[in-house]
């Protein structure tokens, strides 16, 4: 079947006909996404069993996003007097979830052009994207809930390898500063730390291939000096009080 004769001679009858009673939608036609303007010749009038059609046609004809579109159409048409038989949704419904699948896909693969990936992350870059009263109601939604295991390995799978930017680190920090932790959040972490287990040889290796060539800054070699002359004195202190 060639669906572009057809589509075109849908456009064209709509041209010839104006606005039609009744129900009726805009329609571009050459679509948007295809370079198609908002002028009045490149707009018609249709109803939405025509409308449902058009992108049909342009969808069959090849175009992936008019199949998206096709979906939308039967996700959203409920009462609405939009034409959609069983063969059209099963169709229609099968593409559109194969394309938003190898969307997905190339995304997660890092198919996504470096350039698109930079102006993506400058868009989100200092932008608060929670309120405050959004955050609140998901600490209390997330308190006293543990993760599943399958929760943790995805966490895992997705932050592997990944370094968080240095003004990242830096606000956190910032955060912290004159902050305590409760007797109850002491508590947690010292169980937390106890049924952790002891740590593989493989997991050493891996930390240590993490640190090869980092520098510490001179505050945190003071404060590891500070730490080794606390841990040898407390060494030597219980020694002498061992020995009476």
């Amino acid at each position: 079947m060639n669906y572009a004769a057809h589509y075109e001679r849908l456009i064209a009858r709509a041209h010839a006909r104006g606005r039609p009673e009744g129900y009726v939608e805009r329609h571009h036609a050459i679509p948007r996404h295809a370079g198609g303007s908002d002028e009045p010749e490149n707009v018609v009038w249709l109803t939405a069993r025509e409308h449902f059609v058009a992108h049909m046609l342009l969808a069959m004809g090849g175009s992936r996003k008019d199949w998206l579109a096709v979906t939308f159409f039967i996700a959203a048409c409920g009462d609405s007097p939009r034409y959609v038989n069983s063969r059209l949704y099963a169709v229609a419904a099968a593409r559109g979830a194969k394309i938003r699948s190898e969307s997905l896909r190339g995304i997660a693969k890092g198919s996504m052009p470096a350039e698109t990936r930079e102006k993506i992350s400058a868009a989100k870059r200092g932008r608060d994207t929670l309120s405050a009263d959004q955050r609140k109601a998901l600490n209390e939604r997330n308190k006293g809930r543990s993760q599943t295991e399958s929760e943790r390995k995805m966490r895992g799978d997705l932050s592997r390898g990944k370094r968080q930017r240095p003004e990242v680190v830096a606000a956190r920090a910032k955060a912290m500063i004159g902050k305590k932790r409760t007797p109850e959040q002491r508590e947690r972490i010292r169980q937390a730390v106890l049924n952790r287990g002891p740590v593989t040889q493989e997991t050493r290796e891996k930390q240590s291939a993490a640190r090869k060539g980092r520098k510490h800054s001179d505050a945190a070699k003071e404060k590891m000096r500070m730490k080794a002359i606390e841990r040898e004195a407390a060494r030597r202190l219980a020694k002498a009080e061992s020995l009476g």
